[in-house]
């Protein structure tokens, strides 16, 4: 089956993920498609800063994310994130399933579901599964993948396929950025797609985060503002000019 541009150069960008380096002309054969076409592929890639150019080829590139470590981003803000995993779980009934993504914020929600009964959790974050593995009484289940170390999670098309016959309740989902203009983004390219099929394939999407996250944007898009039903937040800001967008605020 002939693939779409934006697949075929997600595709380079796993492969590359996988290999360190790729060269035009393997690449040409493995899509079934001319050097120019994998040429052109690359300048954009690298014109997004996907990826390093180099003769006849590319080289992987780690995206520089301009703001603390990930350990640090789990501490930073505790308290109020605290309080949004606690608001997050009391919407959460015996017999739900829930998708959860990967994310500092989401860590706390799934601690404050550690103790709920006869739920399931879908996640393909590594830290919200070790968080819950002691958890008898919960359903866990780990997507599995192409583990991504920047954000210990798996995602890739192994991940998302497995997620097609899954229908959850829930969708508790983080973000790096969000704005009217650019709505709500991800410093991740590779863990948008996994946000859109919970999205996708739940009944209510939730956007957990601080209110730090208000006002920035991260490279990539991975919804509106109104595509959500709710969003939990701290209430350390006015959120009204949100409203509008037609999305409950829950302000904890």
């Amino acid at each position: 089956m002939k693939l779409s541009p934006s697949e075929r150069r997600r595709r380079i960008l796993e492969i590359l993920n996988s290999q360190n380096s790729v060269k035009i002309a393997p690449l040409a054969k493995e899509f079934s498609t001319s050097e120019l076409t994998i040429r052109r592929d690359l300048d954009k890639l690298h014109n997004e800063g996907l990826l390093q150019r180099t003769f006849g080829g590319a080289e992987k590139k780690d995206y520089v994310i301009n703001e603390f470590s990930y350990s640090k981003q789990i501490n930073t803000m505790a308290e109020e994130k605290k309080r949004i995993g606690l608001f997050a779980a009391k919407m959460v009934q015996n017999s739900d399933v829930v998708f959860i993504n990967s994310g500092s914020t989401n860590l706390y929600v799934a601690r404050a579901l550690k103790n709920k009964k006869g739920i399931t959790i879908v996640t393909n974050s590594i830290l919200v599964f070790i968080e819950l593995r002691f958890s008898t009484d919960i359903e866990l289940v780990l997507l599995g993948g192409s583990y991504r170390p920047a954000i210990f999670a798996f995602t890739g098309p192994i991940a998302e396929q497995s997620m097609k016959n899954i229908r959850a309740n829930y969708a508790f989902l983080g973000t790096d950025g969000v704005t009217h203009q650019n709505g709500v983004t991800s410093n991740d390219f590779y863990a948008t797609p996994i946000i859109k099929n919970m999205m996708r394939f739940s009944q209510n999407s939730i956007l957990v985060t601080d209110h730090t996250k208000f006002g920035k944007t991260g490279p990539f898009k991975y919804a509106d503002i109104s595509d959500f039903d709710a969003i939990i937040v701290d209430d350390a800001i006015d959120l009204k000019e949100y409203e509008t967008d037609g999305v409950i605020i829950h302000r904890v």
